[in-house]
């Protein structure tokens, strides 16, 4: 039966070599860059486990010292361990043409946020939540199937738990560069979200298997590509194998509705730093200057989302060429010199545009849920 526990002991014993690596003068900049990423991962990782200190020790210490106990611990690890951000300048190019693109995908589909869908209760097992995994990949391709089966056969890798932490509300993936293994956490909701959230960590770690996305070399922003598409074709799949519609079709609305808030977000945000007359002026120069990694992540991760909803569109009119080119685009690395281009994927930005006229238009017509399947799909 499976249980998925990280092994805590070996975390620790890892963040000590590590620490022990950044000592050498041997190391090129990226390395020592990629090091102290993955320390941050350890330190992440424990404070995500559900061990005695985190569930028992830690919330008694916060509550006798009003929360200035994890302060100062938090203060101390990011001195330690170096603060690693990420600004506008580090993502990649970013031209004003590129940035006028990206305002127009979420001019298209901007929605205010609704509130988070409330999903009914419902219990899965270590095993069946493995099981699920497993006949998901299954269903989609042998190359992820053999991959997925490769993390769920190393439970070590892997924690599923309770407790939840002000960094951790569902699930994490986190990267160790050292070892080129991904770590993954999940919280329990006790509801259908558990195996969604769960497949949603296992394809982000199978991207990372697929090609390390090295922040330093690699366009950031377009990590969860994959995961969004996968979490469109599980909902097919739960549907498939006779879980509730009703229940099903809260997984649809809630990824779709997320990504239209995230656009919104990032609108209200260039809109309050420029100032209404030059945002709807569309003063691209103004709006440039504004922008920061804030909004930044955002616009990109709403492309990220049009791109998902793209692929799974080729998955469902035609399985291998979209599963194809899903695995292409995992597969690849963006450059950070040039302006993304997703061509190459059938993706070009007349395809995504027609993504966003689809999502504008059939996104919550769930009685006869239909929404991707009425976009033509564009062969490349």
């Amino acid at each position: 039966m499976a249980n998925f526990k990280i092994d805590l002991k070996s975390i620790k014993e890892k963040i000590n070599y590590a620490e022990t690596l950044l000592n050498s003068n041997e190391l090129s900049l990226n390395e020592r860059e990629r090091i102290k990423h993955t320390i941050l991962a350890y330190y992440a990782i424990l404070d995500s486990s559900d061990n005695i200190y985190n569930t028992t020790i830690r919330p008694f210490l916060d509550k006798i010292t009003n929360g200035k106990y994890s302060e100062r611990r938090e203060s101390k690890l990011l001195c330690k361990t170096g603060e690693l951000t990420l600004d506008k300048d580090d993502y990649g190019l970013l031209t004003k043409e590129y940035l006028e693109k990206l305002i127009k995908f979420s001019k298209e589909i901007e929605k205010p946020q609704v509130e988070s869908t409330k999903f009914n209760s419902m219990e899965f097992s270590d095993e069946e939540l493995k099981n699920i995994a497993l006949a998901f990949f299954k269903s989609i391709d042998s190359e992820m199937l053999k991959s997925t089966n490769k993390i769920l056969s190393t439970p070590s890798l892997i924690n599923i738990s309770d407790y939840r932490s002000a960094n951790n509300i569902d699930g994490t993936t986190y990267y160790d560069y050292i070892a080129s293994v991904p770590y993954i956490i999940i919280s329990r909701n006790h509801t259908i979200e558990d195996a969604q959230v769960f497949v949603h960590e296992l394809m982000h770690a199978n991207d990372f298997l697929m090609q390390p996305k090295y922040f330093d070399s690699n366009y950031y922003g377009f990590h969860e590509t994959p995961s969004y598409c996968c979490d469109l074709l599980f909902a097919d799949f739960m549907e498939l194998i006779g879980v509730n519609k009703d229940e099903v079709n809260k997984i649809r609305t809630e990824r779709i509705n997320y990504i239209r808030g995230l656009a919104h977000q990032a609108l209200s945000q260039i809109r309050a730093k420029v100032g209404r007359e030059k945002f709807w002026a569309n003063d691209i120069d103004a709006i440039y200057n504004v922008i920061d990694e804030s909004i930044l992540k955002k616009l990109l991760e709403v492309e990220s989302g049009i791109m998902a909803i793209g692929l799974y569109t080729q998955i469902s009119h035609d399985k291998n060429h979209g599963v194809n080119n899903l695995k292409t685009f995992m597969k690849s690395l963006i450059s950070k010199n040039e302006t993304p281009n997703f061509s190459y994927i059938g993706l070009d930005d007349e395809a995504l545009m027609s993504v966003c006229s689809n999502i504008k238009t059939h996104c919550c017509d769930l009685d006869n849920y239909n929404l991707e399947k009425d976009i033509t799909p564009k062969v490349s």
